[in-house]
């Protein structure tokens, strides 16, 4: 996925928000799949219907509350707020529903999307740091945090058992979250 333009993103809401639904359309196109994309990295565990359900959920609550957004900040910071707190409500609701069946560690999972002001060099930011992981662990992060395949199946590709891939999907979390957070990314070396 190539990086998203804030800038870019910003104008077409802005343009709808003064009236022009061909920028509104455009919006969207823009924004789709930076929200399946994150939906899919902090709810890796749900499956493809339940995903597209989060998604669709996160479309419909920026629909609503696109007049909440200060014209004069960054889009994304306010995007990626609203598809993180909409996909945590989610993964608990399912939590609860499935009676605690669902293993996912929700505080876990937020503190992978901090809430800081968006950095614009994020998804260049998340490349290095998953390049920085090692091959094994990077494969892992990548089949699970992005592409959203699950444990078993990651494990089978890999030659691993599922619990292994469990563990290096944790370590891998937990290296690229101190790579995201650090000022240098030498720091992910001392994990």
């Amino acid at each position: 996925m190539a990086k998203p333009d804030d800038q870019k993103i910003a104008a077409f809401l802005k343009a709808n928000l003064a009236g022009d639904q061909q920028a509104y359309r455009q919006f969207f196109h823009e924004i789709v799949p930076i929200l399946k994309a994150t939906v899919r990295s902090i709810a890796y565990m749900q499956n493809a219907e339940e995903l597209e359900d989060i998604v669709q959920e996160v479309l419909t609550t920026l629909h609503n509350k696109r007049q909440s957004w200060k014209t004069d900040k960054p889009v994304l910071p306010w995007i990626y707020a609203i598809t993180r707190h909409k996909t945590i409500d989610a993964l608990r609701r399912y939590q609860r529903q499935e009676g605690q069946a669902t293993h996912v560690d929700i505080q876990s999972l937020a503190d992978f999307l901090p809430d800081r002001e968006y950095d614009h060099n994020l998804a260049i930011d998340l490349e290095a740091g998953l390049n920085q992981l090692g091959t094994r662990l990077e494969t892992v992060v990548r089949a699970i945090g992005l592409e959203g395949k699950n444990p078993t199946q990651t494990g089978k590709d890999l030659g691993m058992s599922e619990n292994a891939v469990r563990i290096a999907f944790h370590r891998g979390l937990k290296k690229l979250r101190l790579f995201l957070t650090s000022e240098t990314a030498g720091s992910m070396n001392h994990v």
